[in-house]
């Protein structure tokens, strides 16, 4: 397993303002592009940080039945997490609030096109959404807009996305755009 640190409080924090926990290194190299990006591309707020709902978690965390905090883990999840290369498991993939992630860098009156650009920050920085489409279809039957992950060691999923997610909002952005 790739060596795990502590998550840099400029870089990410949980929903309810504690420590993000353990990353991978290359997970916290790619956390620091994304801001990066954000701050300097995006015109996010310096001070603003990736909001987390999870990031490295040990494997009997999510089986079902373990002793982990989800009661409501199914089989079929636990599979899926546990042959992601660069899930949880290895530190190197995080869910995230994009909503409180975009009121982090811009505040809470920001445009909802904002979370887009934080898509697209995820992207030039190497952190990328797996499990975004199954079977071509946007929001599939894998759903977890919320998870994302760098790319250490290649998907072997054969509708891993690695695009930049599609823009729902088009035309709500605004004119300094």
């Amino acid at each position: 397993m790739a060596k795990l640190i502590e998550c840099p409080a400029d870089l990410a924090l949980r929903r309810d303002g504690s420590h993000a926990g353990l990353i991978s290194e290359h997970l916290a190299d790619a956390l620091a592009v994304f801001k990066g990006v954000v701050v300097h591309e995006f015109g996010g707020s310096s001070g603003g940080v990736i909001v987390v709902n999870s990031l490295y978690r040990p494997l009997s965390d999510v089986a079902p039945g373990g002793p982990g905090p989800r009661d409501d883990t199914t089989p079929h999840d636990y599979a899926v997490d546990e042959t992601d290369a660069n899930g949880h498991f290895k530190g190197r993939s995080v869910d995230y609030s994009a909503r409180l992630t975009s009121w982090s860098f811009w505040g809470e009156k920001c445009p909802k096109w904002r979370r887009d650009d934080l898509r697209d920050a995820m992207h030039r920085s190497g952190i990328h959404h797996p499990w975004y489409w199954r079977g071509g279809i946007v929001g599939g039957a894998i759903l977890e807009y919320w998870h994302a992950a760098v790319e250490f060691v290649k998907w072997k999923q054969k509708k891993a996305y690695r695009g930049p997610v599609p823009h729902w909002y088009d035309g709500l952005r605004g004119a300094e755009r």
